[in-house]
């Protein structure tokens, strides 16, 4: 059954929304370090936008999966931390080799503007932050506060 209590649905989105922007701007800072001198962007091979899925990935997901996880840990003071930053490795290794994988499989050889470039992988990274710090906080919360989504009520 849907979780009908508000604490956990508006943490979960606030903190989705909040790693969606910032995901999405280092997303494009990244960009435009890596592609920013060139017109057009290969979309196959080491210094194209499947090579740059895996460092992006990685990063991504660490960082969406660490920082909202250790300050929930913070404010809700669970003591979590070390636990924290053991299940932000295996979620940013385990998104990491998927989304390479995805990447590989899906984007055929070519190129790309670099325009279409950056709003691809802008678009990537908000998205992938935000689904990322989702499950990670949902994860947490569950774990650390007994809230419970069968009955749509928080148990301590």
């Amino acid at each position: 059954m849907a979780d009908r209590h508000p604490l956990p649905k508006a943490i979960l989105a606030r903190e989705a929304l909040i790693s969606g922007a910032i995901n999405a701007a280092f997303s494009a800072a990244f960009v435009m370090l890596a592609f920013g001198q060139v017109p057009v962007v290969a979309l196959r091979g080491a210094r194209g936008l499947v090579g740059d899925a895996l460092p992006q990935s990685l990063a991504v997901a660490f960082m969406a999966s660490l920082v909202p996880s250790l300050m929930l840990n913070r404010k809700l003071k669970l003591g979590r931390s070390a636990s924290i930053v053991r299940r932000s490795i295996a979620t940013a290794l385990l998104v990491a080799a998927t989304a390479l994988a995805g990447h590989w499989a899906f984007i055929p050889p070519g190129s790309i503007s670099l325009p279409a470039a950056l709003s691809f992988k802008v678009a990537y990274g908000a998205l992938l932050g935000a689904v990322v710090t989702a499950f990670s906080v949902k994860q947490l919360l569950k774990a650390g506060t007994g809230i419970r989504h069968h009955d749509g009520d928080m148990k301590a």
